[in-house]
């Protein structure tokens, strides 16, 4: 399929020293389609107390990225918001379902699958993004600084979200479809959260943001980009600060 949207995307995942220290497999996916003229980016971060978050993940990236892209295809004409509002709200249901399908066809809890979910769909006209849980979206904007697109969904207490497998999923997803073209897209799980987002202003790092994005327009080759991106995420700076599965998926429009 040719891309003619002008969309690269690049992906790396990482585990978390605290995961390696257990022997625990990393529990993170991430996926990413061009097909034509639109973008599918997708994150899942399978919650470290679930046995089966990591197959929960997988299902979720897979089955969310193919759902869109059949609805994308689907449309007789370029969307409008309201037909992306749509894609991406009944993309989200069918990967609820699929997980409700498995847990049925292995006896296992649906708790057991529990993960998180960040879904982007970018056209030549239109942004839209879905988000279960925590993490986080943040996009360029015209001024040369970035914006959050989406919000994470926090619980009572500390360190709780929504997983996709919640009871209360569907009242708690953060759904948004914008008229931009933003030239950069940056999705991330939450072992990244709290070094590019601030705290105090729950505002992006502009200085992290920035110097990755100013460092992938000199790359061409996708496979040394994301191998330089997992480097990254490895790194002591990083590691230093976030024991957790690290995540980072980036998209630009060349």
């Amino acid at each position: 399929m040719v891309n003619r949207s002008g969309i690269w995307a690049y992906s790396a995942s990482v585990a978390g020293s605290r995961h390696l220290r257990r022997g625990v497999e990393r529990q993170d996916r991430a996926f990413h389609r061009v097909e034509g003229d639109f973008a599918i980016a997708v994150v899942s971060d399978g919650a470290g107390s679930a046995r089966n978050s990591a197959l929960g993940a997988t299902v979720t990236t897979t089955r969310a990225t193919a759902a869109a892209t059949w609805r994308m295809l689907d449309l007789a004409k370029s969307p409008t918001a309201a037909d992306l509002e749509e894609v991406l709200r009944a993309s989200v249901s069918g990967v609820r379902q699929s997980l409700e399908e498995l847990s049925r066809q292995t006896g296992e809890p649906l708790q057991s699958y529990a993960n998180t979910l960040l879904l982007a769909v970018q056209t030549d006209t239109l942004l839209g993004a879905s988000q279960v849980g925590d993490g986080g979206m943040v996009i360029s904007n015209d001024q040369g600084g970035f914006d959050c697109l989406t919000s994470p969904q926090r619980g009572e207490y500390a360190n709780q979200t929504t997983f996709i497998t919640s009871r209360e999923w569907s009242e708690n997803m953060d759904v948004k479809v914008v008229e931009a073209q933003p030239k950069y897209l940056a999705m991330f799980s939450d072992g990244l959260e709290n070094l590019v987002i601030e705290g105090a202003t729950q505002q992006p790092f502009f200085g992290f943001f920035n110097n990755v994005f100013q460092w992938l327009e000199g790359q061409s080759d996708p496979g040394r980009v994301e191998a330089e991106l997992s480097g990254l995420l490895r790194s002591p700076r990083v590691t230093s600060k976030s024991d957790d599965d690290i995540t980072l998926l980036l998209t630009i429009r060349r």
